[in-house]
């Protein structure tokens, strides 16, 4: 057994970017507080904890991912934007291709230099008029530019009296809320015509900047979208800093919702969502029975929020299978809330939990986390504490 300390683990094992031994087994804490996942579905069999290896580069903050489609699922003869970026062939998944896929592990991203040519993205007339004259093939829009001639009112509109585009996400910082009134106007235009869509079952925001009063406004004009479209089966909204505002306008339409049953995915990773905003999302979520993947990681989500996380967990008839609460705000006090749930119930579906980066965790609170395990009925089968302040003790309670 390798007895070194916490003072002996070497900074080159983060820089080498070397995976855990491909056996499994860890054998050192260093094994498991620098890069960990921890596998606990077949500890009870053979004492092992498995160890894959996370992209994790600090302490405390992870590394802003992109996550955009894959250009090399695109199918050649589609075409939208002078770009491949509609593909009529897309599966669900394919589109998600970030932490929502079936497989998590295979996160695949791809870069600025891999997303075709400078066109790439442009909101521009032609794709209007494939939306306008109901082109059958017309199914996936992703937004990074918006061309100097499109009209933000004739797009909208296009888009909200469509019934065949499922797929519709807005990515980049060059889609910019800010500026001059003509912008605000354009988004304006277009936010409320894309609120009366009922087709899209994926909406996303990647990586744009929602932290100002303008884009809190503009934002309001979705609301109806989130209360009334039912086909929606998966919303993101990741490193768009929306703040607590936009979370709220969020949390009062998903709570009336009518038709609660078709969201399965919420993705609000990296949104400076304080822990009483985080609150009023999560209790807005009762009655999301099908709700199976709900990440909130990169927040700052505290007692309050982890308190409605575990009433949330408790639901007899809930589903959620995939809680992502990495590099927020959670203590000792957060774990007793979650894991108080997850060590009485009976049927708790929960089967990943993330808590990595989140270092106020002390020995008693992996303690308490170890008594959750003990639970026969529990679902887990893999818990993240990759780079937290976990020593011996609390690996050996685990």
């Amino acid at each position: 057994t390798n007895t070194s300390t916490m003072a002996d683990i070497s900074d080159d094992y983060h820089a080498s970017g070397v995976e855990n031994k491909k056996s499994g087994m860890i054998r050192s804490v260093s094994d498991i507080t620098s890069d960990s996942t921890v596998d606990v579905s077949d500890s009870a069999s053979d004492s092992s904890i498995n160890a894959s290896s996370d992209d994790a580069q600090g302490i405390m903050y992870r590394p802003k991912k992109i996550r955009r489609v894959d250009p090399s699922i695109h199918s050649q003869s589609s075409k939208v934007m002078d770009t491949n970026d509609l593909d009529t062939n897309m599966g669900n998944e394919d589109f998600l291709n970030g932490r929502f896929s079936d497989n998590h592990s295979s996160d695949d991203e791809f870069t600025d230099d891999d997303s075709g040519d400078d066109n790439d993205g442009e909101l521009d007339e032609e794709s209007i008029l494939k939306m306008k004259h109901k082109d059958p093939t017309f199914m996936t829009l992703v937004m990074r530019r918006i061309s100097e001639g499109a009209n933000g009112m004739k797009a909208g509109s296009c888009i909200g009296d469509s019934a065949r585009l499922k797929k519709f996400s807005i990515e980049g910082e060059s889609i910019n809320w800010k500026g001059d009134p003509k912008t605000y106007d354009w988004f304006m235009q277009f936010f409320t015509g894309l609120a009366r869509n009922r087709s899209i079952d994926y909406l996303a925001f990647r990586d744009c900047n929602l932290d100002d009063e303008a884009a809190v406004t503009t934002f309001a004009r979705l609301t109806p979208f989130f209360e009334l479209n039912s086909s929606l089966y998966s919303l993101e909204m990741s490193s768009c800093n929306v703040g607590d505002e936009i979370t709220r306008l969020l949390a009062s339409a998903l709570s009336k919702r009518c038709n609660k049953s078709s969201l399965h995915r919420i993705n609000l990773d990296a949104n400076l969502i304080g822990d009483e905003a985080g609150k009023e999302l999560v209790d807005a979520l009762k009655g999301y029975d099908n709700l199976s993947e709900l990440s909130l990681g990169d927040n700052e989500i505290g007692r309050k929020g982890c308190i409605a996380l575990g009433n949330l967990l408790s639901h007899p008839s809930g589903n959620l299978k995939d809680l992502n609460l990495e590099n927020n705000r959670i203590d000792d006090d957060c774990i007793s809330s979650v894991t108080n749930t997850l060590a009485s119930n009976k049927k708790t579906s929960l089967k990943e939990l993330s808590l990595s980066f989140n270092c106020n965790i002390t020995q008693a609170g992996w303690q308490m986390l170890s008594t959750c395990l003990q639970n026969q009925d529990s679902a887990l089968e893999k818990l993240d504490i990759s780079s937290t302040d976990v020593t011996d003790e609390g690996v050996i309670a685990l």
